[in-house]
């Protein structure tokens, strides 16, 4: 939140109204010192609207320029149509009411990051009072206290809202940071909680095959065959993340007990497919894995870019599929083995 945005709080609309009916209820008071009540009653209404206007909620919390040079036209304005309202000879005490209100328009200028504007509805203020200083016959002094007390108050909120302003840029930057570092936090958290993961379902499923290999057990074939296919699929997980937690992985493990040499790979990087793009491939990779007998197969989600999404070699042939998963035209996915042909022997 900018020092700006808090002239669009209800709590500065509030204080903003109080001191709107203070300075009604003092107009009120003084209206008999004036030789016509209607320059100030004008004069209040101008500066009203001018008020709500910078209490408005802007688009970024932005003052327009024109409502701060609009808000520097209505100081400069009503505080000459007051003053020369005010007929008796001296200090025109109360009666120059305007000169509080248009300091607090002021305020509010500096509030909104106008501080130039402020300066200038400050000079238009002292200028209304000299002309009406040179026009009544009053001393000079006159128009420059008339106008210092009210420079020194705008002068001090400045350096304020300056101050302010910067510690607002400040704790903004430090929140920001600390949202950075929670969310790297969050990050780390979930990198770590997934290798943890990991390394548990690779333990769970290596240690019986470990135990057997370190007991004083003789190493059967099946053992033997039972290391491979671990190993494969571990390397599978490293290399294919593509198919992990897919039926991809128990058709490569029932083709690589068949004897197939099944390489799986995926270069996709990290970008997600759609879903059913995705469930295409697996089911095409899975009828393809089925439908080895021997030899090499080899499927590859290929990088981002390629003409084809993935590609599937074996000793049967190779099949492309495109964008969306499905064969390119005149292919089509392997057919799963069917039971093998009898050959009759000449007699």
């Amino acid at each position: 939140m900018t020092v700006s945005a808090f002239m669009e709080t209800r709590g500065a609309r509030i204080l903003s109204a109080v001191a709107l009916a203070c300075q009604g209820i003092v107009l009120v008071l003084v209206s008999g010192d004036y030789s016509s009540v209607v320059p100030p009653a004008l004069t209040f209404c101008a500066m009203g609207v001018v008020g709500s206007l910078l209490l408005r909620s802007w688009p970024r919390t932005e003052l327009p320029s024109w409502v701060a040079a609009l808000t520097a036209l209505v100081v400069g304005a009503g505080n000459a149509a007051v003053l020369f309202a005010i007929p008796g000879p001296g200090w025109p005490g109360y009666a120059a009411w305007s000169a509080g209100a248009g300091t607090l328009l002021c305020l509010g200028l500096v509030v909104r990051l106008r501080a130039g504007w402020a300066g200038i509805s400050m000079g238009m203020m002292f200028l209304a009072g000299l002309a009406w200083v040179l026009a009544t016959g009053r001393p000079l002094e006159v128009a420059i206290s008339y106008v210092f007390g009210q420079s020194a108050t705008v002068a001090l909120w400045y350096l304020a809202s300056r101050w302010s302003s910067r510690t607002a840029v400040a704790i903004a930057l430090d929140q920001n940071r600390q949202h950075e570092l929670a969310a790297q936090m969050q990050v780390h958290e979930r990198t770590a909680q997934l290798m943890s993961d990991a390394l548990a379902s690779v333990a769970r499923r290596a240690r019986p095959v470990l135990e057997l290999l370190a007991s004083d057990v003789p190493v059967t074939p099946e053992v033997r065959l039972e290391a491979t296919l671990l190993e494969a699929e571990l390397r599978d997980e490293m290399r294919a993340p593509f198919f992990t937690g897919t039926e991809v992985v128990s058709a490569a493990r029932a083709a690589r007990t068949r004897g197939v040499d099944v390489v799986l790979l995926d270069d996709h990087s990290d970008r997600p497919l759609a879903e059913d793009v995705r469930e295409r491939v697996v089911a095409r990779t899975v009828e393809a894995l089925c439908a080895s007998r021997g030899g090499r197969t080899v499927v590859r989600v290929l990088p981002p870019g390629r003409s084809c999404l993935a590609t599937m070699v074996s000793a049967d042939g190779r099949w492309d599929l495109d964008a969306e998963g499905f064969p390119l035209q005149g292919e089509s996915a392997p057919a799963p083995p069917g039971p093998p042909a009898s050959h009759e022997e000449d007699g």
